[in-house]
């Protein structure tokens, strides 16, 4: 798993495309759960505000979370 972050912190562009073969790793090193991430900026300091939350909170709403979750904040 360590490479796995390790690759994804180093990834330069940042985009969902760029991720999604290391995002698929994740989902199934945890057992097929539903994998959500939250990024911030790598190259300021940041902090979540209301409306991180409620994005946030609007995509585990239409998820399918019976085999549970992994939530990835960085």
């Amino acid at each position: 798993m360590k490479n796995v972050y390790r690759a994804i912190m180093h990834e330069s562009q940042q985009l969902p495309e760029t991720r999604r073969t290391l995002f698929n790793q994740i989902e199934r090193a945890f057992g097929g759960r539903a994998l959500v991430s939250l990024f911030t900026s790598f190259n300021h300091p940041v902090q979540m505000e209301d409306g991180d939350c409620d994005a946030l909170e609007a995509i585990l709403q239409k998820l399918d979370l019976t085999k549970g979750l992994t939530l990835m904040i960085s």
